[in-house]
C-alpha cells in the first residue's frame, strides 16, 4: 500500500504590499541656481541706469511732467488711470506701477530704471521656469532665457522709462503662461480662470499682448503636444480651440478699446501720410531686418523713420523672398520639427500688431517690438540645433559663453547710450543722420535742458528741413529763436504751426508772448483769447491776456482776467499785476492790499516791496 505523502504545512508568505513605484526626484538647487544666475545676468547690463537721466522721448508725457504720476499711488490717480487715454494708450497697469514708484521712491530717473530692470531681470529667470516646465529641458530652455536676458534688441525696453510696459506686460505674458502650463496638466475651470485674470492684467500693462491666446494655440501643439495633427479630427482642435474663446474675447475687447483711443488721440496715422501701399511694403523689410538685428545687433538707434513713398521697392521684394523660403521650410519640416513652425509662427504673429499695417507713430520698426517675439526665434533655432550641441557639448558650452559675453558687453554698451537726452540722440544720429526725430530731441533738449540755444535752433532747422509738414517741428524751432532773443522769426515760427494745426494751445500761448515782446499788444491779446479757447483752464494764459490788455491801457478788462486767474490757481496768483492795474486805475488802497498779499505769499518779493514803497511815497 503506497504511503500517502505527509502533509507539510505551507510556507508562511508576507502579506501583499502595494506595488512600489520609483519616483525620480529632482533636485531643486541647480534649477533654483541657474533662476539665480538668470536673474543676475538680465540684470547686471542695468544696474548703471540708476544713475541716468530722465528722457525728453515720452518720458515727461509718462512720468517727469504728468501731474497724475508725480501725485503718485492715490484714489484720484486711480481712477485716472483706470480712464484716461494719456499718449494715445489705454494701459492703466502701466499708470499704476509709476504711481507706485512714485510713491514709493519719488520722481528720480534712477529708480524707475532700476524697476523696469529688475522686472527684466525676473522675466528672464521665470522664462527659464516655464520653458523647463513645458519641454523637460533644462540646458536649452537656459540658454534661451540667456539669449532673451542679454540681447542689445532689448536695451530699449528696459533703459528707457517710458517703456515699463514692455517689461512688465512681458512679465505678464510669462507669467500666463506658466498659468497655462498649469491648466493643461489638470484642465479645470480654476486654472483656466487664472490664466485669463493674468492675461487680462497684461493687456492692461500693454495691449500687444493681443496675440497670446493665438501663441498658446502653437504651444498646444508643441511642446504641450495637446494637438497631434496626424491622428487628431477636427472636433480635438475645435475644443482646444473653444476652451481659449474667453481669452480671444479679452483680445478682441482691448484691440477695439486700442484702436478707438489711438484714433482718437492721433496716434493713428492717415493713410494721406503713409499710403497702403507703403505700409505693405515695409511689413516684409520689417520682418527680416528684426531677423538681421538680431543675429548682428550693431547700428541700433533710437528710432527708425518710415521711409513712406521712398521706400526702394527691390526690398519688399527681397525679404518677401526670403520670408517665404524660411516658411516653407518651416512648413515642410513640421513634422519633424515642430519646434521650428512654432517658433517661426511665434515671431511671424506676435508682430503682427506693431508690424505697421495700422500704422501708429511714423516708425518703420523699433527694437522694443522684438520683447516677446524673440522667444520664438530663440526656441525655434535652439531646438533645431539641440541634437549637434549634445553630440560636441564641450565645444557647443565654450561657443555659447562667447556669445553671450559678446551679447552682454554689446548690452551693456548699448545701455550706456540711454543715460541721458542728448546722448541718446547724438548716438541717434551715428546711426541714421537724417533722423528727424532725432534733431527734433536734440533741439528741445538743448534749449531746455542746456540753453544752448545756438544749438537748439541748429538741431530744430534740420528737423524742420527733414519734415517740413510736421506743425511740432515749427514750434520747437519758434521756441529756441526765442530763446535766442530771435522773437520776428520766433513768430514766423510759431504762425506756421498754427496754419497747419490750429488747434495747438501751447503754441498759440507761446505766440502771444512772442506778440507782446514786440508790443503788438492787440495780436497778442487775440493769440491769448484763441489759447483760452483751446485751454479754457489755463491761468497762465488768464494772467497774461490781462497782462496784454493791461499794456494796452485797458485797465478794467485786465482786472477781469487777472481775478480770472485768481479763481484758477489762489496758490499762485498775480498779485503784483493787480497791484500795478490798481495803481493805474487810481486806487491806491486797493493797490496796496494787493501788494501785501504778493508779499504775505512771497517775503522775498522785490517787486512788491518796491511798489509799496513807491505807493508810501506818493
Amino acid at each position: 500500500m503506497a504511503r500517502k505523502p505527509a502533509k507539510t504545512k505551507p510556507a508562511k508568505q508576507a502579506p501583499p504590499t502595494a506595488p512600489v513605484q520609483s519616483v525620480a526626484k529632482t533636485n531643486p538647487w541647480p534649477i533654483a541656481a541657474l533662476c539665480v544666475a538668470l536673474f543676475a545676468v538680465g540684470l547686471a547690463p542695468y544696474v548703471q541706469t540708476a544713475w541716468f537721466d530722465f528722457v525728453n522721448f515720452d518720458d515727461g508725457a509718462y512720468v517727469y511732467r504728468n501731474p497724475q504720476v508725480l501725485s503718485g499711488l492715490t484714489g484720484a490717480g486711480l481712477r485716472w488711470a483706470l480712464t484716461t487715454d494719456a499718449v494715445c494708450n489705454w494701459h492703466p497697469l502701466t499708470w499704476i506701477s509709476l504711481q507706485l514708484d512714485v510713491s514709493l521712491f519719488g520722481a528720480r530717473p534712477g529708480a524707475h530704471h532700476i524697476v523696469n530692470a529688475l522686472f527684466h531681470a525676473l522675466n528672464g529667470a521665470l522664462l527659464f521656469l516655464v520653458l523647463r516646465a513645458m519641454t523637460k529641458e533644462m540646458w536649452a530652455s537656459a540658454w534661451v532665457a540667456a539669449l532673451f536676458a542679454l540681447h542689445p534688441l532689448h536695451v530699449e525696453s528696459v533703459a528707457w522709462i517710458s517703456e515699463r510696459k514692455d517689461v512688465l506686460s512681458g512679465c505678464l505674458w510669462i507669467l500666463t503662461m506658466a498659468a497655462y502650463t498649469w491648466y493643461v496638466r489638470r484642465p479645470v475651470v480654476l486654472r483656466m480662470t487664472l490664466t485669463a485674470v493674468l492675461f487680462a492684467l497684461g493687456l492692461t500693462a500693454k495691449p500687444m499682448l493681443v496675440t497670446l491666446p493665438a501663441a498658446l494655440l502653437l504651444l498646444d501643439y508643441w511642446p504641450l503636444r495637446r494637438y497631434e495633427v496626424r491622428s487628431a479630427t477636427p472636433s480635438s482642435f475645435f475644443r482646444l480651440l473653444l476652451e481659449k474663446v474667453p481669452l480671444f474675447a479679452l483680445a478682441a475687447a482691448s484691440s477695439l478699446i486700442t484702436f478707438l483711443v489711438q484714433r482718437s488721440g492721433g496716434g493713428v496715422v492717415t493713410i494721406d501720410a503713409i499710403p497702403v501701399w507703403a505700409r505693405l511694403a515695409n511689413v516684409p523689410v520689417a520682418y527680416v531686418r528684426y531677423l538681421v538685428m538680431t543675429a548682428w545687433p550693431a547700428h541700433l538707434g533710437v528710432f527708425y523713420p518710415h521711409l513712406r513713398a521712398a521706400i526702394p521697392l527691390w526690398q519688399p521684394f527681397l525679404a518677401s523672398a526670403v520670408l517665404i523660403a524660411i516658411t516653407a521650410a518651416a512648413v515642410a519640416y513640421w513634422r519633424r520639427h515642430p519646434y521650428a513652425i512654432v517658433g517661426w509662427l511665434w515671431y511671424l504673429g506676435t508682430l503682427v500688431p506693431v508690424i505697421g499695417i495700422v500704422q501708429v507713430g511714423d516708425q518703420a520698426l523699433a527694437d522694443r517690438y522684438t520683447y516677446i517675439p524673440h522667444i520664438g526665434v530663440f526656441v525655434a533655432v535652439t531646438w533645431l540645433l539641440l541634437p549637434s550641441i549634445r553630440q560636441h557639448a564641450r565645444i557647443a558650452a565654450c561657443v555659447a559663453f562667447a556669445i553671450l559675453v559678446a551679447l552682454g558687453v554689446r548690452t551693456y554698451v548699448q545701455t550706456r547710450t540711454w543715460r541721458d537726452t542728448i546722448v541718446m540722440f547724438e548716438h541717434s544720429l551715428l546711426v541714421e543722420p537724417d533722423n528727424y526725430r532725432a534733431h527734433k530731441g536734440l533741439g528741445v533738449a538743448y534749449a531746455d535742458e542746456r540753453k544752448q540755444y545756438d544749438k537748439a535752433v541748429e538741431h530744430c532747422s534740420r528737423a524742420v528741413a527733414l519734415d517740413p509738414n510736421d506743425a511740432t517741428l515749427h514750434y520747437n524751432l519758434g521756441n529756441a529763436y526765442m530763446g535766442l532773443g530771435r522773437v520776428e522769426d520766433a513768430v514766423a515760427s510759431y504762425r506756421k504751426a498754427l496754419k497747419m494745426d490750429a488747434n495747438l494751445p501751447d503754441t498759440q500761448y507761446n505766440l502771444g508772448i512772442a506778440l507782446a515782446r514786440l508790443k503788438r499788444y492787440d495780436e497778442a491779446v487775440k493769440a491769448f483769447q484763441e489759447t483760452l479757447k483751446l485751454d479754457p483752464n489755463r491761468a497762465g494764459g488768464y494772467n497774461n491776456l490781462g497782462s496784454a490788455f493791461a499794456m494796452s491801457g485797458q485797465f478794467e478788462a485786465a482786472l477781469a482776467q487777472y481775478r480770472r486767474a485768481l479763481a484758477l490757481e489762489p496758490n499762485d496768483p498775480p498779485w503784483c499785476n493787480i497791484g500795478y492795474v490798481y495803481t493805474q486805475l487810481g486806487k491806491p488802497a486797493d493797490a496796496r492790499e494787493a501788494y501785501n498779499q504778493a508779499l504775505r505769499r512771497d517775503p522775498g518779493n522785490a517787486r512788491a516791496a518796491e511798489a509799496l514803497k513807491n505807493l508810501h511815497e506818493k
